[in-house]
């Protein structure tokens, strides 16, 4: 699944790039004009759909450095302009609060769910403009077809993917640091109180539904990714992946 993997982390990067990206704005008193010109033009260029196209063939995983490098260009197609230096701190921010939700999935599966919530981030800041709302689609689309059904050793492969790309990356956060989501060493710490969705969760929660799917499956792991937690506007049963950082 190393082959696989690139999708799921430049979507989960895209989508706290766009969390950053609204904050500051926001904070720099920058016109709802302009703000919305950035937003607009950054997410179309994301959901480019020959990019799109390309990026989920099946293909060896970018280096750090490279993926940066594809952010930068993203970031900088539209009128936003930023110096190297303060890239470098927008794309530090994005990889260590990403891997702070990769670390407290409970089970590989699940880093489709925070995916998915990074996604729906995305589809609502694309939502003033028609014109964007195909591709947002096309994107979930793409998701569910490649990744629904994916054996559960496929997932352990895939979340181990992930976890080679940020693997030694321990960058000091002060947000992270200030929330106690993040050691003195740069280790992510592992979250006390987890919200997030777990096969007792679903066993509990529809005990009194006999006709439910999810009671026969012999596979409950891999119920995770059903009932209706992958609708477009569905309820991922999880926080990971939603705006609970980078807005503090």
């Amino acid at each position: 699944m190393a082959d696989r993997a690139l999708p799921i982390i430049f979507i989960n990067l895209s989508g706290e790039m766009i969390y950053v990206i609204q904050q500051r704005l926001e904070a720099q008193n920058i016109s709802e004009d302009k703000s919305r010109k950035v937003i607009q033009d950054i997410i179309s260029t994301m959901l480019n759909d020959q990019f799109i196209k390309e990026l989920f063939e099946p293909q060896h995983m970018y280096s750090r450095s490279a993926m940066q490098s594809v952010f930068e260009k993203l970031v900088h197609s539209s009128i936003m302009r930023l110096n190297s230096n303060s890239m470098s701190k927008l794309y530090d921010l994005m990889l260590m609060v990403f891997k702070y939700q990769v670390v407290n999935c409970e089970n590989p599966e699940e880093i489709l769910l925070v995916t998915l919530n990074h996604m729906d981030a995305i589809k609502n800041c694309a939502k003033p403009y028609p014109e964007l709302k195909e591709r947002v689609e096309n994107v979930y689309s793409l998701l569910i077809s490649n990744y629904k059904d994916m054996p559960h050793e496929d997932y352990q492969c895939l979340y181990k993917c992930i976890e080679v790309f940020l693997k030694d990356l321990n960058i000091r956060v002060s947000v992270l640091m200030r929330l106690g989501l993040q050691l003195p060493s740069g280790e992510i710490a592992p979250c006390r109180n987890k919200q997030i969705m777990n096969v007792d969760f679903i066993k509990n929660n529809l005990k009194n539904n006999e006709s439910s799917p999810i009671l026969k499956s012999k596979d409950p792991i891999q119920e995770l990714l059903s009932y209706r937690r992958l609708e477009i506007d569905g309820d991922r049963g999880i926080e990971l992946g939603k705006n609970k950082i980078c807005a503090v």
